[in-house]
């Protein structure tokens, strides 16, 4: 029966087949269909156009307005566990979302909801707030101190959160701002992954999450890791999978191995290279002793050659031009090394040439000057006419 499903189960079953253009449109017809089904089924504190099962309130897709939005929070029913409100344009969240405190509240999606601004206050009267996730959105500002109302939250996603602004720049998340002074002891799950930390990532801030067990860093812009070990302690799996690591140096290594619980490492899909500098990285991964796994090994290539399949005794070294030759075939990193010293090599000799252009042209004048003597004489061409001609030559 239709009027016993959620509006989120009958949106899902629909969208492969249906336009973006036109899913606001359905979602509203759903909505008026679900409530004249059943009207006996939704809670008489639901908002208008959501789905409310026991304590889940489900407002998925409903193309809602910044007031809509608003208007929305406020009809919330005081005894809600569950709240997922995603799918809507709510770009101003620095107000807080309830009035008063929602202590039944334990789990909040405000995913993919356009959101621009957020401020310490947004989750200010949330005290019991243990999952949160505001992936897939668009702010453009550090938020401050945004989780010291949430001192009890575990699992944080902020997956893509800062994405592209107006301008098509990325911000750069500044995660000392967002966690400072946040007390970070409950957090357990945080995923950071799809935003821009290459500048300042700030690792260090989440020192105060001690209790951390799974850090997802996907796709975050990332060169290295840095990692205070110390704040790590207790952490299980780390996923640095598709960022910009060429390879982990001695003290990136050192790190991870410090990491007493770390269980699982992801470092898939990281544009690795394997000449003489990466030698170190390449034999520590072969280590069969490490003390955690890596995951997705087949595609922790280099040059489309796995880093597993290197047999490092063979990677060749070439000290002056940098150059490395891996299973007799000089690798991506040789021949850019190669194609630099050439490009160098050139510039030096144009260089040379055009600085002395004169003198090289009298010199080279007087070794083919023999070869000529026989024409300029029959020519009959006098010192000075010879000068300028070795003046025109140079030219």
């Amino acid at each position: 029966m239709i009027g016993s499903l959620p509006l989120s189960f009958v949106i899902e079953s629909i969208r492969p087949k249906m336009s973006s253009g036109r899913m606001c449109i359905v979602v509203l017809l759903t909505s008026i269909l679900l409530t004249s089904v059943a009207p006996n089924q939704r809670d008489s504190a639901c908002p208008p156009q959501c789905s409310c099962i026991a304590f889940q309130v489900v407002c998925d897709q409903q193309c809602f307005n910044q007031t809509q939005m608003s208007s929305v929070f406020d009809n919330i029913n005081d005894h809600a566990i569950e709240i997922l409100v995603t799918g809507n344009v709510f770009p101003n969240m620095t107000e807080e979302l309830f009035w008063y405190n929602k202590e039944s509240v334990r789990s909040l999606d405000i995913s993919n909801n356009s959101i621009q601004i957020l401020s310490s206050r947004t989750f200010q009267f949330l005290s019991n707030l243990e999952t949160l996730h505001m992936a897939d959105n668009t702010i453009s500002m550090n938020p401050i101190s945004l989780f010291r109302k949430v001192p009890g939250v575990k699992d944080v996603s902020m997956r893509s959160a800062f994405q592209s602004i107006s301008n098509g720049s990325y911000i750069v998340p500044n995660l000392t701002e967002i966690f400072l002074d946040v007390d970070l002891n409950s957090l357990r799950y945080l995923d950071l992954s799809g935003n821009n930390l290459s500048v300042n990532g700030g690792f260090r801030s989440l020192c105060n999450a001690r209790q951390l067990k799974l850090l997802k860093l996907s796709n975050a812009g990332l060169r290295s890791l840095r990692f205070n070990t110390d704040c790590f302690s207790q952490i299980t799996e780390i996923d640095i999978s598709l960022n910009e690591i060429d390879y982990l140096d001695a003290e990136d290594r050192s790190a991870l191995e410090a990491m007493p619980k770390l269980s699982m490492l992801n470092i898939s899909l990281n544009p690795f290279r394997c000449d003489c500098i990466a030698k170190g990285f390449i034999t520590w991964l072969q280590n069969k002793s490490l003390s955690f796994n890596v995951v997705d090994k087949d595609r922790v290539t280099c040059s489309g050659v796995s880093l597993y399949n290197i047999n490092v005794a063979e990677i060749g070294c070439n000290s002056l031009l940098g150059m490395s030759i891996v299973n007799g075939r000089l690798t991506s990193w040789g021949l850019l090394s190669l194609s630099v010293v050439v490009m160098i090599s050139v510039m030096i000799i144009i260089g040379i040439i055009v600085k002395h252009k004169t003198t090289l042209a009298r010199k080279s004048y007087r070794l083919l000057k023999h070869l000529r003597r026989n024409d300029y004489r029959s020519l009959g061409i006098e010192e000075q006419e010879f000068e300028e001609d070795v003046m025109i030559y140079a030219v």
